[in-house]
């Protein structure tokens, strides 16, 4: 998991940089353009960091679209989400293990 925050700091450092850049261009129809662009690539990579979480089974917030990925900040027991702040508290319980433990037990 922490390979896939550092990857998406990383992007967001990159979309930081490029914006910063595009902020030095003169005013007119390229700098829209370049602008828009950058939007376009951000909402494209917040949504495949939303795909990308739900394949690695992390749980994701709905309080806005696409859904955010919810990590679990250091010593914190449930997953929270990094925008709104929402503690998600569901645990699935896991049958037990071992000798006369099963689920039929």
């Amino acid at each position: 998991m922490d390979d896939l925050r550092a990857w998406a700091e990383a992007a967001k450092a990159m979309f930081d940089a490029a914006k910063s850049a595009i902020g030095l261009l003169p005013s007119g129809p390229k700098r829209d353009a370049a602008e828009a662009a950058v939007l376009e690539a951000e909402a494209a990579q917040a949504r495949a960091n939303a795909l990308l979480a739900q394949h690695l089974g992390m749980k994701l917030c709905d309080c806005r679209f696409p859904p955010v990925p919810m990590t679990r900040p250091e010593g914190a027991e449930f997953p929270t989400c990094p925008e709104c702040g929402r503690v998600d508290t569901f645990r699935k319980r896991l049958p037990p293990q071992g000798p006369g433990g099963g689920w039929m037990a």
